[in-house]
């Protein structure tokens, strides 16, 4: 059972919207009895924005969940409910 998350920062939000993004997640996180942390060694699922994921040396043994930006932000709970349905190991992406 996935207790901690990380979540990869994204260029594609300006500073403001991914305050605010990052704000409805750890709130909703929180709410669930997730663990949101800093590190990506730190957590068992990490949520990344976009359609595809860049290899990152410091994901390998992870899950991993692509969320759309869009959704993420406009409904945040429904994007937590997939990524903690729908997530999948590092290697599937690499």
């Amino acid at each position: 059972m996935i207790k901690t998350i990380y979540f990869a920062p994204t260029a594609y939000f300006g500073d403001v919207r991914a305050f605010q993004l990052d704000e409805k997640l750890t709130r909703l996180c929180h709410d669930q009895g997730l663990i949101v942390v800093k590190k990506p060694a730190e957590a068992q699922l990490i949520i990344a924005y976009g359609a595809t994921l860049a290899p990152n040396a410091d994901f390998a043994g992870k899950q991993v969940y692509l969320a759309d930006e869009e959704t993420a932000f406009n409904d945040p709970k429904a994007m937590l409910e997939n990524a903690l349905k729908h997530h999948k190991p590092y290697a599937d992406f690499v």
